[in-house]
């Protein structure tokens, strides 16, 4: 018999909708650049599949009309060559701006953290309740 909790409802896809204009706040506002890199980067990453069909039927075409092979010349070669290179340097690219948007999110974080976190009273630290709260969590996840 399953649990309510191990299977995904309608229900809780629908309501974790309701974070995604500030999820997509918070990522807008630590590196648009590298933010808008990445989504267009995974744009041009999805296209570069039907560039290196297209390309490598227009290679085959054209080893199927050149009889003589030292005919060929390398137009017929370029646009594979062209869409491999392409394919390459996007996925570069996307990974340098993925690692750096990585380190200006967490960085980002931090910052939000320790900002909420001082707004908070030294008794809110100190407080009986909130260690012993803290000391049962640390022995759950032992």
């Amino acid at each position: 018999m399953e649990r309510e909790a191990d299977h995904l409802n309608i229900r809780a896809i629908f309501h974790s909708f309701q974070y995604w204009p500030k999820l997509t706040k918070l990522l807008w506002s630590t590196e648009p650049i590298y933010f808008i890199i990445i989504i267009f980067g995974y744009l041009l990453k999805g296209t570069l599949p039907i560039a290196n069909l297209l390309s490598i039927q227009y290679l085959v075409s054209e080893f199927e009309t050149n009889t003589v092979w030292h005919k060929l010349q390398i137009s017929a070669v370029f646009p594979v060559i062209i869409v491999m290179f392409s394919s390459l340097l996007i996925s570069s690219l996307i990974e340098y701006s993925d690692k750096l948007f990585q380190i200006s999110l967490i960085n980002k974080l931090q910052t939000l953290i320790v900002s909420q976190a001082s707004t908070f009273n030294l008794a809110d630290f100190e407080s009986a309740s909130t260690q012993s709260a803290q000391k049962s969590t640390e022995r759950l996840n032992r």
